[in-house]
């Protein structure tokens, strides 16, 4: 009889990876995924819990050889076909809603505010976004992860009369490097939405409005036009790659506030 002793032992690695593996087969379930999402709120509103994760983050972010072996995980799991449509998936849900969105935006620029990075954070983050740039294959991967999220979220169904039917949404963005504002419009429903293309292009999201049709989102957005043309036109056309540099604003010549009070006055006539 063989003992347990004499049982070959598992190295340190490779209960691991079992583990690993065994996880990964958890987290495709979705209910199981869920509970797993649920306990971590849970979690992370303990503002001491929150503290000492986002203490040890820093701490393993800080050292180069964790996070090259956490970045090489992640590629050895994007590597799978099933993984990388999953997450795709996951986050195309994500980025359908705006409010998500914007609630994140506020999150991201408040965070800036009170905890604005160091020179030296500022130098490490952009060596590092410069390195994932400059591989070819990466950055080949990045465009093609956008692509399929753009075209999943926004696919394209329809004519001009589809679009003036359909639910459109007037929105507000910021640019604070270009120190500009956006006002437009855009159908999500029927063919497009300009909010992903200028998030992508800097953008942040101010906050946006619903209405039921075309027809009265663009006679809010000409409202708002009209109350800028003495200093609309902001930015030049090489700024705005996807078009729109005609309903820009200097930050300088008018504030948010003022343009959210702009776009609140123009909902008066449907109210």
């Amino acid at each position: 009889m063989t003992s347990t002793s004499d049982a070959p032992k598992m190295s340190t690695e490779g209960r691991r990876l079992d583990q690993r593996d065994r996880q990964r087969v958890r987290m495709a379930d979705p209910e199981y995924r869920a509970e797993m999402t649920r306990r971590k709120r849970v979690r992370m509103a303990d503002p001491k819990y929150r503290a000492e994760y986002n203490r040890k983050r820093a701490v393993s972010d800080a050292d180069p050889e964790r996070r090259a072996e956490r970045n090489r995980r992640q590629q050895e799991r994007l590597s799978d076909p099933q993984i990388r449509s999953e997450r795709n998936r996951r986050q195309n849900e994500l980025d359908s809603d705006p409010m998500r969105r914007a609630m994140l935006n506020r999150r991201s620029a408040k965070r800036r505010s009170t905890h604005p990075l160091t020179a030296d954070q500022r130098a490490d983050k952009n060596r590092r976004q410069n390195e994932r740039n400059a591989d070819p294959e990466r950055r080949a991967e990045r465009n093609r992860r956008q692509r399929d999220r753009y075209i999943a979220k926004v696919p394209v169904l329809g004519r001009t009369q589809e679009r003036r039917d359909s639910e459109t949404v007037v929105y507000l963005f910021e640019h604070v490097s270009l120190g500009a504002l956006k006002v437009g419009i855009t159908c999500p429903e029927a063919g497009g939405d300009r909010m992903l293309l200028h998030e992508k292009q800097g953008w942040t999201l101010v906050d946006f409005w619903i209405f039921d049709n075309w027809k009265a989102a663009a006679t809010v957005e000409r409202a708002v036009l009209d109350s800028w043309a003495a200093v609309r036109g902001f930015l030049s056309p090489d700024d705005m790659p996807h078009h729109g540099h005609t309903e820009t604003v200097s930050l300088s010549d008018v504030s948010v506030d003022q343009a959210v009070d702009s776009i609140q006055t123009s909902l008066g006539v449907f109210i």
